[in-house]
């Protein structure tokens, strides 16, 4: 059916072409091709080709005249082939005006039914620039069907996928299976957001990009680290506090000792990380982990059943030493005060300076203090060395598992399990050993206060001039003593306890005889019967700690007690069960116990009158403390 019709030249020939396509509702009528003709001023032509194809209504190119005067506008159609190819067929006008524009043709690719179809904007433009120059006449291909494609790229590093999306032109949309199968063929196969397929199965948008899938990043793995299991870098000194939120700031928490074996560090090992997968499937190796430099130093070692736990291989003090965890058998401080707080270590101690009143250095060793003991207290299990002696004020307390050795001991409570050497003096403190007590200098001397020792009292000088009352005991370990005292009077509590549980425990057994009991009664009864079978074991085993005590005291030296120069008036001395009060000034004298006195033997003695006259040095009641 012919709809239109265009009038065109083409070398120098006019022609007039019926479209199947455009025109108004009426079909084509041959006045309406005159009109046309008559717009360019032609009048006379053959006018039976022209009916005669009208007649026909079939499209069709009608040559008119050859002889062409005047104007003819340039002319445009278009022509669909069988492979969806839509040609354009341009015409250049009679003269130089009225050429085709680019408003024409898509005007025509519209009237034409194509204009869903995608237009070759540039082969448009290209043709119009050259319309009336090479050739007056050309077709060529303006448009054409186009389903919906996609185009991938992948990034260099395989971690992202990108598509850009192309609408259909007049054809078909792309289904998500069809795009899936794009992406396959570019080995897209990890990360695909599928949502976003969904939406674009069905988008009209022009050159749609988007990120189409993404790759998982590899997690790199952690590097080892270390988990102190101790106070490493004393973030918990400070002073304790009390069930009354007091604060004790001779308790700071600074020296914390740890057992053989204890757990120190725990080593966690490097982890390889989790590997990514890249948009096409393929791996992404992670980093992994660096290994942390090993903190095993002296006095450490790596636990048998966990080669990642660092364990103490000594006692000691824990301490962090250029990323290493060492192991102090000796702790060193420079003084004992406020700065330090109390010191307990399972080693040795040794303190530069001095210890201050009210502060204690406990120590499972040794002890050493090179300056003063200003006050201080020290319970060593193993020996006390001061280098400058003891000012007590009254106040100091000294304990040591061996020997205490001191150049000067003034106002102090020293208990030593072998032996208290001093250099120069030993005034008013109350002293005892195990086995002897020796102020061995040239000035030695030992006045005022208790001297208690198992074996040997021996000084230079014992008591003084101003007749300082001084009492010395030997022959009786004083240790076992202490030991013996305490048991009496734990057993004497005891038996105390148990008389008061078995009265009760006998009255209520009267009464469940006669009467019978509740059942909180019966309760009661069979708890007092327990308590008191409990206190009668023990009972049992104290009587015999006391006779072992006792036997063991009984089988204690005799002992001595030693003035290489001087003893003086004011001084009482106890060997064993015996005792005798000086009340004269010997000179290089022994004193031993011979049978229940104590005498002195040797002629070494310097008594004065009262002494000769036998007036004086009369023998003493026991002193058994």
């Amino acid at each position: 059916m012919i709809r239109s019709f265009k009038i065109y030249v083409n070398q120098a020939v006019l022609y007039c072409i019926f479209l199947p396509y455009g025109g108004k509702e009426k079909p084509v009528t041959f006045d309406d091709v005159k009109y046309e003709l008559q717009k360019i001023g032609l009048e006379k032509y053959d006018r039976k080709p022209l009916i005669d194809a009208l007649d026909t209504n079939e499209p069709c190119t009608v040559k008119i005249t050859e002889d062409i005067e005047g104007k003819v506008r340039g002319a445009c159609w278009i022509e669909a082939r069988d492979d969806d190819s839509i040609m354009l067929n341009m015409a250049a006008p009679l003269g130089k005006e009225n050429f085709v524009s680019e408003n024409d043709i898509r005007a025509e690719i519209h009237i034409a039914g194509f204009g869903q179809f995608y237009i070759f904007t540039d082969v448009i433009r290209r043709h119009l620039q050259s319309q009336g120059k090479d050739r007056a006449f050309t077709t060529f291909k303006c448009a054409e069907r186009r389903d919906s494609n996609i185009e991938v790229t992948i990034a260099q590093d395989r971690k992202t996928a990108y598509i850009d999306y192309h609408p259909p032109y007049g054809g078909k949309f792309l289904t998500v299976e069809d795009m899936e199968k794009i992406l396959l063929k570019h080995e897209v196969v990890y990360g695909v957001r599928s949502e976003k397929l969904q939406k674009l199965a069905n988008a009209i948008e022009p050159n749609l990009q988007m990120r189409i899938a993404t790759a998982s990043d590899p997690v790199d793995g952690e590097d080892g680290k270390i988990n102190y299991l101790f106070d490493a870098f004393g973030e918990e000194v400070g002073p304790s506090i009390d069930e009354k939120d007091y604060a004790d700031f001779k308790d700071l928490n600074l020296f914390k000792n740890v057992e053989k074996g204890a757990p120190l560090v725990e080593i966690i090992p490097p982890t390889t990380g989790i590997q990514g997968t890249d948009v096409t499937g393929k791996p992404i190796p992670a980093k992994p982990g660096k290994e942390v430099k090993s903190p095993l130093g002296k006095g450490t070692t790596l636990s048998p059943g966990n080669p990642n736990l660092l364990i103490a291989d000594i006692k000691g003090l824990p301490r962090l030493v250029g990323g290493k965890i060492v192991i102090e058998e000796v702790l060193t401080v420079d003084s004992v005060d406020y700065s330090t707080g109390n010191v307990e270590f399972v080693g040795n101690v040794i303190v530069r300076g001095t210890i201050k009143t009210g502060f204690t250095v406990k120590a499972e060793g040794d002890v050493t203090c090179q300056e003063y003991v200003d006050g201080g207290n020290i319970i060593a299990g193993g020996s006390i060395f001061l280098k400058r002696g003891i000012k007590g004020q009254g106040k100091s307390r000294l304990s040591a598992g061996k020997d205490i050795i001191a150049k000067f001991i003034e106002g102090a409570s020293l208990e030593a399990e072998e032996s208290v050497i001093v250099d120069e003096a030993l005034i008013h403190s109350n002293t005892s050993a195990g086995e002897r007590i020796v102020v061995s200098g040239t000035k030695g001397s030992i006045f005022g206060g208790t001297v208690k020792a198992g074996n040997l009292v021996k000084a230079t000088f014992i008591g003084s001039e101003m007749a300082v009352q001084t009492k010395i005991k030997v022959g009786v370990n004083p240790h076992l003593l202490n030991e013996l005292e305490d048991n009496r009077t734990t057993i004497k509590k005891k038996k105390s306890d148990y008389e008061k549980a078995s009265r009760n425990h006998v009255a209520l057994g009267a009464m469940k005889s006669k009467s019978g009991l509740s059942a909180d009664k019966e309760e009661l009864y069979s708890t007092l019967y327990a308590i008191t079978e409990q206190l009668r074991s023990d009972i049992e085993t104290i009587a015999s700690t006391i006779a072992s005590l006792e036997e063991d005291l009984q089988r204690c030296s005799e002992g001595r007690i030693e003035a290489v120069k001087t003893i003086y008036p004011g001084v009482t001395l106890t060997i064993k069960t015996a005792s005798r009060p000086i009340k004269s000034i010997f000179h290089q004298a022994i004193f031993i116990k011979e049978g229940p006195d104590v005498v002195l033997i040797g002629d070494l003695a310097e008594p004065d009158f009262e002494s000769e006259t036998g007036g004086g040095d009369e023998q003493a009641p026991v002193d058994e403390n």
